[in-house]
């Protein structure tokens, strides 16, 4: 426990599959898909997560720039309202090659998740999800890749699928 009476847990899903496999060539977006590369860490504004999440379309790919979040000293986005959920299918929210902490320890109103992902065929990794008063992922989508999330925070399960 710590000074405010909250427990510590660390959970750690490494390649792990939500829903019903479907191998990549299976799920056809398109000839290329787009990319918004997240270039700021605050909670809204140009170059924020908010924004990619924001305008992204089915097929997009969202990562973060190494240069703002290096891999080797991860670098917290504070938020202060719910993000937006991943409802267009077939997007990629790829934080592996970066040190990305989402924080929800100031979002209003609680409860409140961290990621939410409510449809089919997307792809989250390499994200740290700490603080929320709700889930730090919550799937309600199929055939969803989720991998290497390390959620720390206040929630007695740190995924709901």
């Amino acid at each position: 426990m710590n000074g405010r009476g909250r427990s510590l847990v660390q959970l750690v899903i490494l390649f792990g599959m939500v829903g019903e496999y479907a191998p990549a060539h299976a799920f056809v977006l398109g000839a290329e898909s787009a990319t918004c590369k997240v270039t700021n860490v605050a909670d809204s504004g140009d170059g924020t997560l908010r924004a990619c999440l924001s305008s992204a379309s089915a097929g997009e790919t969202i990562l973060f720039d190494t240069t703002v979040f290096p891999s080797d000293a991860p670098v917290v986005i504070n938020l202060l309202t719910p993000l937006p959920s991943l409802t267009q299918g077939g997007l990629t929210l790829d934080g592996a090659n970066a040190g990305v902490m989402i924080d929800g320890s100031n979002i209003a109103p609680s409860p409140s998740d961290g990621i939410v992902v409510a449809s089919d065929h997307n792809t989250v990794r390499g994200l740290q999800l700490q603080n929320f008063s709700g889930f730090g992922l919550r799937v309600t989508g199929s055939a969803n890749v989720i991998g290497a999330i390390v959620r720390l925070g206040v929630h007695p399960s740190a995924v709901a699928m």
